[in-house]
C-alpha cells in the first residue's frame, strides 16, 4: 500500500511538471502591452430646422368693374364685363376672375385667368353672346393658392460615440 501511495505521488508530479511551460515548476512570465479601441457612447441634444408648408392666397383689390352690352355687326347681342384687378401682394402670381351673366333663359358662368406682377393692375375681359337682355356680376376674384413655408426649430437627442485608443498590460507566460 505504501508503494502504491509513492507511485501515485510520482505520477502526480510528472503530470504536473508536464503541464508547466518548459517542464519547470515556476515558468518565466513577461508583461506585454497591447493597444485596443474603446468606444464611449454619450447622448447629445441637436437642434435642427424643419420646413412646414402652408397655403395662402395673394392679396388683391377689385379696382373697377364695368358691364356693357353691344350688338355684333351681323346681328345678335352680347354682354361684356371689364374687370380691373390689382395684385396688392408683394409677390406676382396667377389670378382668376369669374363673372356670372344672367338672362331670361338662365345663368352662364365665364372665367379668365391672368398672371399679374406684384402691385400691378390687369384688365380681365369676359363676354357672353346672347340675343336677350343680360345682367352680370363678379362672383369670384382670387389668386391661385401659393405655398409658403414656416421654418420650425426642433430638438432631438442623438447618441454619439467617441473612439479612444487605449493601452493595457497583460501577463504572458
Amino acid at each position: 500500500m505504501r508503494n502504491m501511495k509513492i507511485s501515485c505521488l510520482l505520477v502526480s508530479i510528472v503530470v504536473l511538471s508536464g503541464c508547466l511551460s518548459g517542464g519547470r515548476l515556476f515558468p518565466q512570465c513577461s508583461q506585454v502591452n497591447e493597444t485596443y479601441e474603446d468606444y464611449i457612447l454619450y447622448p447629445e441634444d441637436v437642434t435642427y430646422e424643419e420646413k412646414q408648408p402652408y397655403t395662402v392666397y395673394l392679396k388683391n383689390e377689385l379696382v373697377n368693374t364695368t358691364f356693357s352690352k353691344g350688338t355684333h355687326p351681323g346681328g345678335g347681342s352680347y354682354a361684356q364685363a371689364l374687370v380691373q384687378l390689382r395684385n396688392a401682394d408683394a409677390e406676382a402670381g396667377w389670378f382668376t376672375v369669374i363673372v356670372e351673366f344672367t338672362a331670361e333663359r338662365g345663368s352662364v358662368i365665364k372665367n379668365a385667368r391672368h398672371y399679374i406682377e406684384a402691385g400691378s393692375v390687369d384688365t380681365f375681359i369676359l363676354a357672353h353672346d346672347t340675343g336677350e337682355e343680360v345682367t352680370g356680376r363678379v362672383i369670384y376674384a382670387q389668386s391661385d393658392p401659393v405655398t409658403r413655408y414656416n421654418i420650425i426649430k426642433k430638438r432631438m437627442t442623438v447618441i454619439r460615440n467617441i473612439t479612444e485608443n487605449k493601452t493595457r498590460t497583460r501577463e504572458v507566460c
